[in-house]
């Protein structure tokens, strides 16, 4: 069993109707923490920087983290509950670490730059979780590894 309860359910985000199906499940998904990002992006105020993750297993099912301090290994040590009728309809769970607060970066007007990104296979079994670090890939010329995250996700049925 997924170490963390459904007390944390995001409600708003993720409604279910009254109709819904008996055998709905959940997947579970735990952002821990990333490790060596932005390392070649070293500056005098690095260790003031500031991160965030944003995900999502399907369109409509999106969540995202708090922003933290941390270069280069933030942690956010949180876990996301998404509901999922058809889990095997989606393969992958998709996230993007972002910088904040950047004001420096060119092209960013919003202040957000994306750090690097990781495309995650779901579990493909319920009950069974699965997780480990994941490459933080950024889609620059050159394609290159920006350093990994630490996710876990389990799929379990609606209790």
């Amino acid at each position: 069993m997924f170490p963390y309860s459904l007390s944390s359910l995001q409600k708003g985000k993720m409604k279910m109707n009254e109709d819904e199906d008996e055998d709905e499940l959940i997947l579970h998904v735990a952002i821990r923490f990333a490790e060596g990002i932005d390392k070649d992006n070293m500056g005098a105020n690095a260790d003031q920087r500031t991160y965030q993750v944003f995900g999502r297993g399907r369109p409509d099912m999106e969540f995202h983290t708090q922003v933290v301090n941390g270069m280069p290994d933030p942690t956010w040590k949180r876990t996301f509950h998404m509901w999922m009728r058809d889990p095997w309809m989606w393969t992958h769970l998709h996230l993007e670490v972002v910088r904040t607060g950047s004001k420096s970066d060119p092209g960013s007007s919003s202040g957000t730059v994306l750090v690097g990104r990781a495309q995650i296979p779901l579990p493909t079994e319920i009950g069974i979780a699965i997780g480990g670090k994941y490459n933080l890939v950024r889609h620059v010329e050159p394609i290159s590894v920006v350093g990994c995250i630490c996710v876990a996700m389990e799929i379990t049925k609606k209790e």
